[in-house]
């Protein structure tokens, strides 16, 4: 599962950079909380997070998802006791071995697409890689490729 924080420059710049610093705990600790023993919750980078579930189906990766999705929408960040709740929302996406990845590479960037998708059809969803519409992601799928070639010479050019 690969998650992000939905608008997250918008807290650090309407609530200040200490409250952006506690919404990644507080997100954090709810991975933490919902992964369990079975997953292993990673901050990958900047506001993105995942959940490795090693012994995990894409069943159980979306039902962990939902769940966390729903724990979202219903608990209202509170950065501390004085300040009001500020409504978070995140993005979602899975992807499973070996049914949309032949190896680790690959399947993160799967869930990346499928995150991508996400967060392109409005946010506050989770997308399952499976259900990604291949034109609706091409510009993301381009990079990838990008990445995979193997290019002799040229390179600064091409840059």
């Amino acid at each position: 599962i690969m998650l992000d924080l939905d608008y997250f420059k918008q807290i650090n710049d309407n609530y200040g950079h200490e409250a952006g610093d506690h919404a990644l705990i507080w997100i954090a600790g709810l991975l933490k909380k919902v992964a369990g023993k079975q997953g292993l919750p990673i901050r990958y980078a900047g506001d993105e997070f995942m959940i490795l579930m090693p012994q995990s189906n894409n069943e159980a990766s979306l039902k962990i998802g939902l769940h966390l999705l729903q724990y979202v929408r219903e608990n209202p960040f509170q950065p501390d006791e004085q300040s009001e709740p500020i409504k978070l929302t995140i993005s979602l996406g899975t992807a499973t071995a070996p049914d949309d990845a032949q190896n680790g590479k690959s399947l993160i960037r799967q869930a990346d697409t499928a995150l991508y998708s996400a967060k392109k059809n409005g946010r506050d969803r989770l997308v399952n890689a499976g259900e990604v519409n291949p034109e609706e992601v091409i510009a993301k799928s381009a990079i990838y490729q990008y990445g995979e070639i193997k290019i002799v010479g040229r390179r600064k050019q091409l840059a």
